[in-house]
């Protein structure tokens, strides 16, 4: 009796055992390969899925023969093959969606089977039952080979698997959030850091310095130019002709004088000054992104607190107020246009675009940089490669991305197809271009990896990025950038600063020149004392014993992202 209950006790201890550690592997656990580099010829042959949105036009036959070609890179260096799912834009996240809602059904139904199996097997073995089989986990398929039609031995490479999703690309930052939210990414600091280690000499470290959601880095920006420019533009020909160098018209404020001797001109079809102009590179301390009457302005390497928090633009913003009075005065002077530059002759104007207008304007106009580019939020998250929980191995999908964003050969063929059936390299001119052969595998170049180490689109030569490149050195980033302003214990505040900040816009843009300039004194004072919203709101940033405000916000974000 003892040897029937002790061989009964072996058999149910056997199959809780075996239920208990049969399910590891889904979050690439199993393979038991760190993130060190490891010989190809040592490592067990995988399939990795990478899922992309493609644009109007691309063929199935097309994206089937960019698998192909992939695969002979990806198998080459890494033993790793590639299933490459490219979905048309308008269905993309539905897809990545309804593969995720697939993968957790397919996962509860083998737990239930799993279940009622060991239940079936423990009461076959109480009745002394033959025992049920078990059912496992799905396994990585045995190293499997053929033989070609040469007679040479090739690898076979695994299925995915109907519980598998690795690689996916993920547009903005609320679809990142959300699939943060649902525990679907997998947390990536320790690869970047090890096998995603070269990314950081190729994609720009605003990228990287944003503040990841829920204190975790998931997700690998896309490379690509950042932001726009507010170039200032002044007339060569009639600064030259009313005796004003270069060097003394470097800002808008500078302008000035020029501004009005041109208007008092009168010169026929001559725009004094181009349109309206804001205040340069301010960002404003909002929860809606409207203008706030607190903000700070940004400056390039400036780290140091004092220089970061919030200020009241009106009275702690250099120039701020005299931009507001500058543009009321060329108003009522009827020396403004309506801002659109096409067609028209200016002595001075702020145009904003990307570093191309370099080219468009440097002929006729000194330009100096009103306003840099700056990095902001949706920069980052434009774009953005992640690794699902339900990869079969994150340090390979891992390597996958980092070959997606330093290598120009597989950049260029997962951007435009395989060469010689959808393009063709031109090397007719001074520098080599791409020329398409067809439309039947389109993809836009943000989605497909770093921007910058492939051809800008057909007929562009390389060199094309110099200018690109340097629009985003000159970049700024925004100081809040991951900063979550609305919180439980500022949310009435915050709401008090919105509605107060839109009363005093709008009272300004009411005022004449004459109202403005007679007002600044009274409107700092009701700014700073009257209302005591803004100095409320701002005068515990940066103290030892900060109080529940809008400043406590700003006070977190600096001591843990910032400083």
């Amino acid at each position: 009796m003892k040897k029937k209950l002790l061989s009964l006790f072996i058999c149910i201890t056997m199959l809780t055992s075996a239920m208990l550690t049969g399910c590891g592997g889904q979050n690439g656990e199993e393979t038991g390969e760190g993130s060190d580099a490891v010989e190809n010829e040592q490592r067990d042959p995988m399939t990795l899925s990478l899922w992309v949105p493609t644009e109007s036009g691309t063929t199935d036959e097309a994206i089937k023969l960019v698998e192909s070609e992939i695969n002979i890179l990806t198998q080459a260096k890494y033993k790793t093959a590639i299933e490459l799912h490219a979905i048309p834009a308008d269905r993309y996240a539905d897809a990545v969606d309804s593969r995720v809602k697939e993968i957790r059904d397919n996962i509860e139904a083998e737990e239930r089977a799993k279940d009622e199996a060991h239940r079936q097997a423990v009461e076959n073995a109480i009745k002394g039952l033959e025992p049920v089989e078990e059912i496992k986990d799905d396994e990585d398929t045995a190293l499997e080979t053929a033989v070609d039609e040469f007679g040479q031995s090739i690898t076979l490479y695994p299925d995915v698997s109907s519980q598998q999703l690795d690689i996916f690309l993920i547009k903005g930052y609320d679809a990142y959030k959300k699939y943060v939210d649902d525990k679907l990414l997998e947390e990536l600091t320790g690869d970047l850091n090890n096998v995603g280690s070269k990314l950081t000499s190729y994609i720009h470290p605003s990228f990287f310095n944003v503040q990841d959601y829920d204190d975790g880095r998931y997700c690998v920006p896309n490379n690509h130019t950042i932001g726009k420019y507010q170039l200032l533009l002044v007339n060569k020909d009639l600064a030259e002709q009313y005796s004003y160098s270069s060097s003394e018209l470097t800002t808008l404020l500078d302008c000035r004088d020029f501004i009005k001797d041109i208007g008092e001109q009168g010169l026929d079809g001559v725009v004094p000054l181009l349109g309206n102009c804001d205040p340069a590179n301010v960002v404003y301390f909002s929860s809606d992104g409207q203008k706030s009457l607190i903000g700070q302005k940004i400056m390039p390497d400036v780290t140091a607190y004092d220089d970061l928090k919030p200020l009241s633009v009106l009275t702690h913003i250099s120039g701020y107020e005299d931009t507001i009075s500058m543009m009321k005065e060329m108003r009522s002077l009827g020396y403004m246009g309506d801002g659109n530059p096409d067609g028209k002759t200016f002595a001075v104007g702020v145009v904003e675009g990307d570093a191309s207008l370099y080219d468009k304007y440097e002929d006729d106009y000194y330009i100096s940089v009103h306003a840099a580019p700056v990095t902001e939020r949706e920069d980052v998250f434009e774009s953005v490669f992640a690794v699902s929980s339900f990869t079969k191995d994150v340090s390979r999908s891992m390597e996958i991305i980092t070959y997606l964003n330093t290598d120009q050969t597989l950049r260029t063929l997962f951007q435009y197809g395989v060469e010689g059936v959808h393009w063709e390299l031109d090397d007719t001119g001074e520098e080599p271009v791409l020329r398409r052969l067809n439309r039947d595998y389109m993809m836009n170049i943000t989605d497909t990896g770093n921007t910058f180490i492939t051809y800008p689109e057909e007929g562009v030569p390389m060199s094309a990025w110099d200018k690109y490149k340097a629009q985003n050195i000159d970049s700024l980033e925004n100081p809040y950038i991951g900063l979550t302003f609305e919180t439980a214990d500022n949310k009435t505040q915050l709401k008090r600063l919105a509605d107060t900040s839109r009363d005093m816009f709008a009272r300004i843009d009411a005022m004449s020149y004459e109202e403005f300039q007679s007002s600044r004194s009274s409107i700092n004072g009701e700014v700073m004392r009257g209302t005591g919203i803004v100095m409320s709101l701002i005068s515990d940033v940066g103290s030892d014993s900060i109080s529940d405000t809008i400043g406590t916000a700003f006070k977190m974000y600096y001591d843990s992202y910032l400083k």
